[in-house]
């Protein structure tokens, strides 16, 4: 729902930019609807795994625990490189989702 509010906020921002109506950029009620919408359902929306370790490390980091700041870095990075494994990797320009190339993709990471 997050990302579909923000496609049309952008939608909204490249209508008024082309109509030259830059001023409606700040001052839209259309837009201003649209992220305060966004805002209400960003705080009722449950935290990723992902954002629940990067409190954790921040708050760990603020109390000045150090032990477990760089336990929640190890895993951040170890879900960063799984992360890795889901995309699709084209095997000509390397790129993690390429549409362009018309060789066949590999499933994982970048090694070769």
């Amino acid at each position: 729902a997050i990302e579909r509010i923000d496609t049309g906020i952008e939608a909204i921002r490249e209508f008024f930019r082309k109509i030259m109506r830059l001023e409606l950029l700040e001052t839209s009620g259309e837009i201003q609807s649209l992220e305060r919408w966004r805002e209400e359902l960003s705080l009722k929306r449950p935290l990723s795994e992902r954002e629940k370790l990067e409190h954790d490390l921040e708050d760990a980091i603020h109390r000045e625990d150090y032990a477990k700041a760089a336990e929640c870095r190890e895993f951040l990075a170890r879900q960063d490189t799984s992360e890795l494994d889901r995309f699709t990797i084209c095997r000509m320009c390397d790129d993690r989702v390429c549409t362009k190339c018309p060789l066949p993709t590999d499933k994982g990471k970048r090694g070769r």
